[in-house]
């Protein structure tokens, strides 16, 4: 019993000791949490507390000006313009028949596969098919007739005009048959590529002519854009450039390049057109849906560019403002074109020197500055 009773006390200060020990440590913990606050928080008073020091330098006789500036770096510089385009179906054709008449029936539906030399519709062909029973009449009578005529002659009765009158009227006939038959296979009207039938425009009992499609038939399996484009980019854009193609319905962007550039200045509107091949085909490209091309009209290599913001001008012409040691120095430059806020460079700057991009406003040439690790709205 006494064993017993030592062994609960034993016990007890065991599990007491190691509470107490988890509470230190869980207290600990939180101390280490507060600390790090403390010390974000001091961090941060310190750091505006320099600012405001470095504002209010008493050291110097003027007051120095916060500004953000950015080393310059020579880098690739492009410009692009955006067209609007459309897809196209290298085959997308109106099949027309090559005879008038009544249409008796229509063998295809919307969105069926057909290939190429299938049967479409056939058309009224009651008529010929007529004149060309009369005509196998009359030829089976004029080969009779040719026939006797020549038993005659081999038998030398009768005269050889008398013959050739015959056997002309016989050949004449034979071609007169000929010509209709050709003109018969008209009538049925063929598919003219393999693909898909995407429209069928008119219907059986409607009168078809030559004049007036009967079905739209298209094959994707081969696509590509067609764009206009200003005559002002003549000789900026060649066959054989990359060009980025957006279809901003499907939200897809595919590479191509341009594979013909148009030979005709349309007048009106004073643009030609460009042909380009995609990269990529994909089902959902549909003719005549919109696509946005983007070509690459100006590039220059290894060059300075500067965001179009920090460019001021005055009497003299175009300048930036430059951080040199702790002034600003005033640079007039030559600048080129612009694309999407950031200017090309000609002159005037050179790699290494510090654009002020934040807080130029109002700055003179000479003036004290000082860099500062924030944003500031000028």
């Amino acid at each position: 019993m006494v064993n017993l009773n030592k062994f609960l006390l034993t016990a007890a200060v065991l599990l007491l000791t190691a509470s107490s020990c988890q509470n230190e440590f869980e207290k600990k913990k939180e101390e280490l949490k507060e600390a790090k606050a403390e010390l974000a928080t001091l961090k941060s008073k310190i750091s505006e507390l320099e600012t405001e020091i470095d504002a209010a330098d008493t050291s110097s006789e003027t007051k120095r000006t916060p500004v953000e500036v950015t080393e310059l770096s020579k880098s690739d510089f492009n410009h692009y313009v955006e067209l609007h385009g459309v897809v196209e179906a290298s085959k997308n054709i109106l099949a027309n028949p090559e005879v008038s008449g009544r249409i008796t029936s229509i063998s295809v539906k919307e969105g069926e596969k057909v290939t190429k030399g299938q049967t479409i519709a056939t058309i009224d062909a009651s008529i010929i098919k007529n004149n060309i029973n009369e005509l196998k009449n009359s030829l089976e009578f004029a080969t009779t007739m040719f026939d006797k005529q020549k038993a005659l002659i081999d038998q030398g009765v009768g005269t050889e005009i008398q013959f050739l009158e015959v056997k002309n009227r016989k050949e004449s006939l034979e071609k007169n048959l000929e010509t209709l038959n050709s003109q018969l296979e008209k009538y049925v009207m063929k598919a003219p590529i393999t693909g898909y039938v995407d429209d069928v425009i008119l219907k059986v009992g409607e009168m078809a002519n030559p004049q007036m499609a009967i079905v739209r038939m298209v094959n994707l399996e081969k696509v590509f854009v067609e764009a206009e484009i200003s005559e002002s980019l003549l000789g900026k854009i060649v066959e054989q450039d990359e060009v980025e193609v957006k279809f901003p319905h499907l939200e897809i962007t595919v590479k191509g390049k341009v594979v013909q550039l148009g030979q005709y200045i349309h007048p009106m509107n004073r643009t030609f057109k460009i042909k380009i091949d995609l990269f990529e085909q994909n089902t959902l490209f549909k003719p005549n849906l919109l696509a946005i091309v983007k070509l690459n009209d100006y590039k220059s290599k290894n060059v300075i560019s500067i965001p179009e913001m920090t460019l001021q001008e005055d009497l003299k012409g175009p300048f930036v403002f430059t951080k040199d040691g702790d002034k600003v120095a005033k640079k007039y430059i030559d600048y080129g074109i612009t694309y999407k806020g950031i200017t090309e460079i000609k002159l005037g700057l050179s790699e290494g020197e510090k654009l002020i991009t934040k807080g130029y406003k109002g700055l003179v040439d000479g003036e004290l500055v000082y860099e500062y690790n924030k944003l500031l709205t000028n």
